[in-house]
């Protein structure tokens, strides 16, 4: 079967939810690379001040805090990102569906064999995020415990 015109703009219309899919990962992502740098700094700031911080947990008390506030919030930003990620393979499915169907150059599926079905990028967004939350779990136990 040939594609018409309609086919051609319903593929247009697919690739336009799929960039705005990407782009709303892409925004979560840079907010838990913000969230990460943030935290960072903020439990630097703690440890190096002289003196009580006046907050009643102490010093490791607080750096403990702020690792598990985010180690929540890279969840939070995580569990985002997985959502818009089914909905660009959504998008991506269908769109792949009409190429074949259509006798359409077949991008999406030679870009799926690339990746090896898709599984890669799904693993690499877990490595994304929970890297940095393990590292941060282990962190605000750590100075918990040592408080």
């Amino acid at each position: 079967m040939t594609a018409t015109d309609q086919d051609i703009e319903l593929l247009k219309e697919y690739g336009a939810y799929e960039r705005h899919f990407n782009g709303m990962q892409n925004t979560f992502r840079q907010f838990a690379s913000g969230w990460l740098v943030a935290a960072l700094g903020a439990m630097g700031y703690v440890l190096l001040q002289d003196g009580e911080l006046g907050v009643g947990l102490g010093r490791m008390g607080l750096v403990g805090l702020i690792a598990a506030a985010t180690v929540v919030g890279l969840m939070l930003l995580w569990l985002m990102d997985a959502i818009y990620h089914r909905l660009l393979l959504s998008c991506f499915d269908v769109a792949k569906q009409l190429e074949r169907d259509k006798g359409l150059p077949r991008l999406r599926e030679t870009m799926e064999q690339a990746l090896r079905g898709g599984g890669t990028v799904s693993m690499a967004i877990r490595i994304y995020y929970l890297v940095p939350a393990g590292l941060l779990l282990a962190v605000a136990i750590a100075a918990w415990c040592w408080r």
